[in-house]
C-alpha cells in the first residue's frame, strides 16, 4: 500500500508508511464542507426557498434601516405579526410562515406599546396566541461566544415550543448588538456578520439587522460596507418631507428584482392613560397603496438599460424571438415576461442570417457584424453569453414589463 500510494500521487521523500490507514478519521461525521458534484445540484426554485415573497428569502439575512424616528421599528413589528399570522404584507405572500423572535435591545417600553397597539388596531384579543416573541436584554455579537450561542439557544427554544422552526428573527439594533465593537471597522463588521450567520445556520431563520442610516440619508446604512455586501436584501425607511408619511424601500436583493416601494403613515391607537391621567398613545404603519418616487441612491438603482441603435434592437428582437420558441426554459423570477431561455450563438447567428439582419456582402463579414451585435447586447445588459450559449437577460424583462427599449411590448413585422 505504501509503494502503491507513493506511485499514485508520485510523492517522493513522504513516508506514506506514517499513514494508519484503518484509523478513521478525525473528520467522520462532520456536516460542514461537504462536495456535491455538479450534476446532483438542482435549482432553488422559489416558492420553496422564499419567507415573503419578493422581499424575504427563508433563512437569508437582511438590513432594515433609516434615521431615528423614521419608523424602522414600526415596519418590522408589522412585517412580523404578518409573517407570524401567516397574513400577506401588502400584496407580499408569506410563504414560508412561522414564529418570529424579536430581540428588542434598545430598551425601554417603546415595543410593548407597538407590540400591543398592532394586536388592539387589528383586533386581536389578549387571549389569541400568536407567535410573536419578544427578547429583550443586552448582547454583544462582537466579543461574546456566549451571547451569540444564548441568542441561538433561545431561538430554539421558541421553535421547540411552537413545534416549527422560527422563521424571522430580529436584531433591533445593529448598534446595540455591537458591544465596544466599531461599526466602521472591517475587522468589526465582519465579525457580526459571521455570528449572525452562525445563528442563521444554526437554526434556519432569516434574520434581519435593525439599523440607522449614514450622515447622508440618502446614502446607504451606518457603518462599514461588508455589512451591505454581505447581506441577501436591504430596506430602507425614510420620513417623508412634509407629507406625513414614510416609504419602505426594497434596495438590494441579492436573487429577487429591486425597488419595490411601500409608502405609509404611522396611525396613532390609544393604549390607555398612565397614573397622571394622560392619554398614552403608540403607532401602527397604515400604507396608501401609493408607490414612493424613486429616489435610491444611485449605487443602488438599477440603471436603465441604454437605447440601441435600431440593427442592436432588431438583433435583440430576433434574440427574444428564437429563444422564446426554441430555448429550454429556466424557472425562476420574471419567468412569465421573459424566461431565461439559453440558445446556442451559433443559432442566433443563424436566425439572424435568415431574418436579414446584416446586408454586408460576404457571409464572414455578416457573421461579424451578428458578433458585434451581440457583443454590444451583453455590454449594454440586455443579452448574456456563457459556454457557446446566449440568452435574455433578466433585465430584458423590460420589453414586456418596463418598456425600457425601442420597440417595447412587441416584436417587429418581420418577426411576425
Amino acid at each position: 500500500m505504501p509503494a502503491d500510494f507513493k506511485t499514485l500521487f508520485g510523492v517522493d521523500g513522504f513516508d506514506a508508511s506514517s499513514i494508519k490507514i484503518d484509523e478513521p478519521s478525525p473528520w467522520e461525521g462532520e456536516t460542514r464542507l461537504v462536495p456535491v458534484v455538479s450534476e446532483d445540484i438542482r435549482p432553488r426554485l422559489t416558492p420553496n426557498g422564499t419567507l415573503l415573497e419578493g422581499v424575504l428569502d427563508a433563512g437569508a439575512s437582511s438590513t432594515l434601516y433609516g434615521d431615528s424616528n423614521a419608523g424602522k421599528t414600526f415596519v418590522a413589528v408589522d412585517i412580523g405579526f404578518h409573517i407570524a399570522l401567516s397574513l400577506d404584507w401588502n400584496g407580499h405572500r408569506v410563504l414560508t410562515p412561522g414564529p418570529v423572535a424579536y430581540f428588542a435591545l434598545e430598551g425601554g417600553n417603546g415595543i410593548d406599546n407597538r407590540i400591543t397597539a398592532w394586536r388592539k388596531h387589528h383586533g386581536i384579543q389578549d387571549d389569541v396566541h400568536v407567535p410573536f416573541y419578544v427578547i429583550k436584554g443586552t448582547v454583544d455579537l462582537i466579543a461574546s461566544p456566549r451571547d451569540v450561542a444564548l441568542m441561538t439557544e433561545r431561538i430554539k427554544q421558541i421553535g421547540d415550543i411552537e413545534g416549527h422552526p422560527v422563521a424571522w428573527t430580529v436584531v433591533d439594533t445593529l448598534a446595540r448588538a455591537f458591544g465596544g465593537g466599531d461599526e466602521n471597522s472591517s475587522q468589526h463588521m465582519g465579525t457580526y456578520v459571521r455570528n449572525t450567520d452562525k445563528i442563521r445556520e444554526a437554526t434556519g431563520t432569516h434574520l434581519t439587522s435593525i439599523h440607522h442610516s449614514g450622515k447622508d440619508r440618502t446614502k446607504e446604512a451606518r457603518g462599514h460596507s461588508s455589512l451591505r455586501a454581505a447581506v441577501d436584501t436591504e430596506i430602507r425607511v425614510t420620513r417623508d418631507e412634509g407629507g406625513g408619511t414614510a416609504t419602505v424601500a426594497v434596495l438590494k436583493q441579492r436573487d429577487m428584482p429591486i425597488g419595490d416601494t411601500h409608502v405609509f403613515k404611522l396611525h396613532p391607537v390609544e393604549l390607555g392613560s398612565n397614573q397622571n391621567g394622560e392619554t398614552v398613545t403608540s403607532a401602527v404603519p397604515v400604507y396608501t397603496g401609493q408607490k414612493a418616487a424613486d429616489d435610491r441612491p444611485a449605487s443602488t438603482k438599477k440603471p436603465k438599460l441604454p437605447v440601441l441603435t435600431p440593427d442592436q434592437s432588431f438583433g435583440l428582437d430576433i434574440l427574444v424571438d428564437v429563444s422564446m420558441r426554441e430555448g429550454e426554459a429556466e424557472e425562476g423570477n420574471l419567468a412569465d415576461a421573459v424566461p431565461r431561455r439559453a440558445i446556442t450563438m451559433e443559432r442566433y447567428f443563424d436566425e439572424c442570417e435568415a431574418k436579414g439582419l446584416s446586408k454586408a456582402g460576404s457571409e464572414k463579414a455578416r457573421r461579424r457584424t451578428y458578433r458585434s451585435i451581440l457583443a454590444a447586447l451583453e455590454e449594454s445588459g440586455y443579452a448574456a453569453t456563457y459556454l457557446g450559449k446566449v440568452r435574455p437577460t433578466m433585465q430584458t424583462a423590460g420589453m414586456i414589463r418596463y418598456s425600457n427599449v425601442v420597440r417595447p411590448g412587441h416584436l417587429p413585422d418581420k418577426l411576425k
